[in-house]
């Protein structure tokens, strides 16, 4: 069954034009969308890095987020085959601050940081620990949870 816009009130033939142009109007703008370059729908990168790739040994595509970050790792995947340093980590997770709920029930959400690498080195006799992150622009964010890492953990992470 269907009904003719003519058999409809003034009122509701007005409602039922806003609707169809509304419609049209989304429409257009997802044909739009669909037409502009890539790198127009993604949009400009916030610190203008470009991301680059590496293939594992196990074949997986690993991505990271810029060159320099990609270049440090084979620098130090060199070292670790050459023995210089040990148990490589990619994107290492720290809990800074646990989750916790306020007086009034209010959910407070975990403080993480990611490093972009972690991993043991040898300094003289012994084995170091070593958080490193690849620092391009550093962020307030990023210098407050460096300090959170120095004091919670005790580890100086170091920017290359």
């Amino acid at each position: 069954m269907s009904i003719k816009l003519s058999d409809l009130s003034p009122k509701y033939q007005q409602q039922a034009a806003q609707k169809f142009f509304k419609a049209q109007a989304k429409s257009k703008h997802r044909q739009n969308r669909a037409r502009e370059p890539q790198d127009r729908v993604e949009g400009k990168r916030k610190y203008r890095n470009i991301p680059d790739y590496r293939i594992a040994a196990d074949g997986t595509r690993i991505r990271f987020a810029s060159k320099a970050e990609a270049a440090r790792f084979d620098e130090l995947l060199a070292w670790q085959k050459s023995g210089v340093i040990r148990n490589l980590k990619l994107q290492p997770e720290f809990t800074l601050q646990e989750a916790f709920m306020t007086a009034e029930g209010e959910r407070i959400k975990a403080i993480r940081y990611r490093a972009d690498f972690s991993y043991d080195i040898k300094d003289g006799g012994d084995w170091r620990y070593v958080v490193e992150d690849v620092k391009g622009k550093k962020t307030d964010v990023y210098s407050i949870k460096r300090k959170m890492m120095q004091e919670k953990f005790g580890i100086a992470v170091v920017e290359v």
